[in-house]
C-alpha cells in the first residue's frame, strides 16, 4: 500500500527520530529558529547599546556617581 502525500495538507507523520509536538502543523516548526534569531538580534542591540553608555566618558562618570552614592545610602542603613 502506497501513501500519497497532499500538497495542501501538512503530513500527521512526524519526522523520524522527533516526536510530534501537540497541535503543531508542519508549517509552525520553523517558528522556533526565528525567535532564536529575534532573541540574538536582541542581544546584540544590547551589546551595543552598552557598549556606546560606557564608552561615553560623561555617562559613564554619571553612572559610576550614582552608584557609589546609592552604595553610601545604603550603607547608612546597615551601620
Amino acid at each position: 500500500m502506497t501513501r500519497q502525500i497532499s500538497s495542501t495538507r501538512p503530513s500527521p507523520v512526524p519526522p523520524r527520530g522527533r516526536p510530534a509536538a501537540p497541535g503543531r502543523t508542519l508549517a509552525e516548526r520553523g517558528m522556533v529558529t526565528a525567535e532564536y534569531a529575534v532573541g540574538i538580534l536582541a542581544a546584540v542591540a544590547l551589546a551595543l547599546l552598552m557598549l556606546k553608555v560606557f564608552s561615553d566618558n560623561s555617562v559613564y562618570t554619571a553612572l559610576l556617581r550614582y552608584v557609589t552614592s546609592l552604595i553610601g545610602h545604603l550603607s547608612s542603613y546597615i551601620g
